[in-house]
This record gives C-alpha cells, sequence and structure tokens, in this order.
C-alpha cells in the first residue's frame, strides 16, 4: 500500500469516526433520493463519491466541499492538511494557526473565513417588519 493510500485509509476512518448522525443526513442531500436509505454509515457516503469519481486519494476536493456545507470546519481542516501532505494542489491551499488556536483557512475561490466574519459584524440587524421602535 502507497503513503498516501494509507493516509487516504486513515483520513476517512478519521472523518467517518467524527461525523455525528446529523452530520450524515445532512450530507445524504446531496446524493440521489434512492440511494439515501442505502447511505447509513459515513463509509457508505465515501463509497459514493468513490463510485462517482468524486473521491480518490489523489482527489478529495469534493469531500472538503461537502464537509463546508455541513458546516464542520475541523473535519475541512483535517481535509486541508491531507491534501497539503499528499501535495494536492498546494497553489490553492493555506492553513494557518494563529495564537488563539482557531484555524484559519483560504482557498483560491473563496473569501478568507477573518473577512467573512468582518463582514457578519459589518451587518446592520433592523427590528423586523412591522416592529418600529424608536431609540430616544
Amino acid at each position: 500500500m502507497s503513503d498516501n493510500t494509507e493516509l487516504f485509509t486513515s483520513l476517512l476512518s478519521r472523518l467517518s469516526s467524527s461525523l455525528s448522525n446529523e452530520d450524515l443526513a445532512h450530507l445524504k442531500k446531496a446524493c440521489p433520493q434512492d440511494l439515501r436509505d442505502i447511505i447509513t454509515e459515513p463509509e457508505h457516503f465515501f463509497k459514493y463519491l468513490e463510485d462517482r469519481g468524486d473521491l480518490s486519494s489523489d482527489n478529495v476536493i469534493h469531500l472538503q466541499r461537502a464537509l463546508e456545507t455541513i458546516a464542520r470546519p475541523d473535519l475541512v481542516i483535517d481535509v486541508m492538511e491531507y491534501r497539503k501532505t499528499t501535495s494536492e494542489s498546494d497553489a490553492d491551499i493555506q492553513i494557518t494557526e494563529p495564537n488563539n488556536k482557531i484555524h484559519e483557512y483560504k482557498y483560491k475561490d473563496y473569501e478568507s473565513f477573518k473577512d467573512l466574519l468582518v463582514g457578519i459584524e459589518a451587518l446592520e440587524l433592523k427590528p423586523p417588519p412591522g416592529k418600529h421602535t424608536s431609540i430616544s
């Protein structure tokens, strides 16, 4: 077994043990309706991606994006670290670990997580329609 294959198998094992039933339910939404009942374990979801050609030891970007969709940044970082270790497309991977131990990650097609938080903080909240209040 090659080093990448061992690392890949280890990655999938770690992800499987970290995904909750709720996470799996959200991931299954990407599958055709007739397969959703068959996919009862994370390994089944990984097999589905492999069968489609969307997951292999040298192609984990679809898995990374699926984990982003279900808001599991801890697992996204695991996949990104795997990609960096296996030299998969180093040009669009950047992993940093600030002193506060919160990971930031960037891809060339997305804004950084930090920029997203700044954008959220900049939003002005307005009262719901019909609930006008005045501040004196």
